[in-house]
């Protein structure tokens, strides 16, 4: 009996082994046919010609294929605007100006901005995207790390070339031919918007404020990134209620105040109020955490605790 059992203990290993192979082939099998996942795939716009941008796309993008559509997920940075703890993300848009030309002031007000707790910086201008990539690349390895820097103007090749982190389409554009592949936001206005471009494998939407907004925001799946797109320095700090009221309804990732910084001595006290207010449970009154405007070189002001009406909106009036 000893003898037979010693004789059958190796067949029923080997039968066993065998079925085991044989299920991991088929299983193997199915999922090719399904879905493949290029978990080391790094996707990063043309950084090869930036060498000192590098440093900003070392995090891998996974590329999921699937029957209908090729999903490239968002850079992880721009996927980070959607947080865990469900408060909101800022977004800083810098927009090119006479008094904000020099290099030294872009890297500086790029500085102090991540300091201050942006999440993320946009800009229209390729002058402004150039300075302030090169500033934030010096950031890797610090705390806090480099921002990711979107482009929202109609050069893309040019900032691909760059190396934005993203770039901001319109309704029906598609990223120019590269060498490699970079995760574009959208702009939509609706939630039909939403759901076509999600079905092409589109995980980022910047969403114009209307009344639509709404509807948009909740048409976003959970595996994208919502982004708000607000003017900046409203009456009565009407763009924090807005940001904040949609958070709760919809569950805002992000928001993207246009036209924050313009070069002028409010830039660095309206990102930093605009920040805190929007992503802490605190009164909207203006209260800074130290920085002035003084820091980017024009001026500054002593940080006040009552609520705050803006020079620079006062001087369009």
């Amino acid at each position: 009996e000893e003898s037979l059992l010693r004789q059958t203990i190796p067949t029923m290993s080997i039968s066993l082994a065998t079925a085991l192979l044989f299920v991991v082939t088929i299983t193997s099998s199915f999922l090719s046919t399904s879905v493949r996942v290029t978990a080391f795939n790094i996707v990063v716009p043309c950084r090869r010609h930036a060498d000192t941008r590098l440093a900003l796309s070392s995090l891998a993008t996974p590329t999921i294929m699937t029957p209908d559509a090729t999903i490239t997920t968002p850079d992880t940075r721009i996927s980070a605007l959607r947080k865990a703890s469900k408060t909101l993300s800022v977004g800083i848009d810098i927009q090119p100006s006479a008094d904000l030309t020099t290099t030294s002031e872009l890297e500086t007000l790029s500085m102090n901005l991540r300091k201050s707790g942006a999440s993320a910086l946009y800009t229209r201008s390729i002058t402004v995207l150039e300075a302030v990539l090169e500033e934030q690349a010096a950031a890797v390895g610090t705390f806090p790390g480099p921002l990711p820097v979107v482009y929202t103007g109609s050069d893309i090749e040019r900032a691909i070339a760059a190396g934005a982190s993203s770039c901001v389409l319109p309704w029906g554009a598609s990223i120019p031919s590269c060498e490699s592949e970079i995760s574009p936001m959208y702009r939509v206005n609706s939630s039909s918007d939403v759901e076509a471009l999600y079905a092409t494998g589109a995980r980022a939407f910047v969403i114009s404020d209307s009344p639509e907004a709404e509807s948009a925001i909740l048409s976003v799946p959970d595996d994208s990134v919502s982004v708000l797109e607000v003017d900046s320095m409203q009456d009565n700090q009407a763009e924090v209620e807005r940001a904040q009221s949609l958070r709760s309804s919809s569950g805002l990732s992000s928001v993207l105040l246009r036209g924050a910084c313009v070069g002028d001595g409010e830039d660095l006290e309206y990102a930093a109020f605009a920040i805190s207010a929007l992503t802490k449970k605190k009164s909207k009154t203006f209260n800074m955490s130290g920085l002035t405007a003084s820091t980017n070189g024009h001026g500054g002001g002593v940080a006040s605790l009552c609520a705050r009406t803006w020079l620079r909106r006062q001087n369009r009036i």
